[in-house]
């Protein structure tokens, strides 16, 4: 593959908190901070792919409207969490679904046309 310098992107997020674990079952008493650089050319596909993952599994929220609703109404880490532990197999089994989902997001065939 060859190198081609070019834009990219970097997306910082922060999730947790700094309460003391014995706050309770809801305490977040770690805080995480991630960045993800992502080259410019990546961005229409893992954009395309991720809508077409919200819209597949949380149909009710994104069924109508503008495309620009799905752009920003997020979908929250705990939301998928929450499925994973569920004592719904359904739920599990979804959850599963979206976490392979949200792996291939973007897919290889932006790569492929850089090689």
């Amino acid at each position: 593959m060859r190198y081609v310098a070019g834009v990219h992107f970097c997306y910082l997020d922060e999730s947790g908190g700094t309460e003391s674990p014995d706050q309770g079952i809801n305490s977040t008493p770690v805080m995480v901070i991630l960045g993800l650089i992502v080259e410019a050319v990546a961005v229409p596909g893992l954009t395309r792919d991720f809508l077409a993952l919200k819209r597949q599994y949380f149909p009710r929220r994104f069924n109508n409207g503008l495309a620009l609703d799905s752009v920003l109404h997020e979908l929250k880490g705990n939301e998928v969490l929450q499925m994973v532990r569920s004592d719904s197999r359904n739920k599990r089994r979804q959850a599963s679904l979206i976490q392979l989902g949200l792996a291939n997001a973007g897919g290889s065939s932006v790569l492929r046309q850089q090689e």
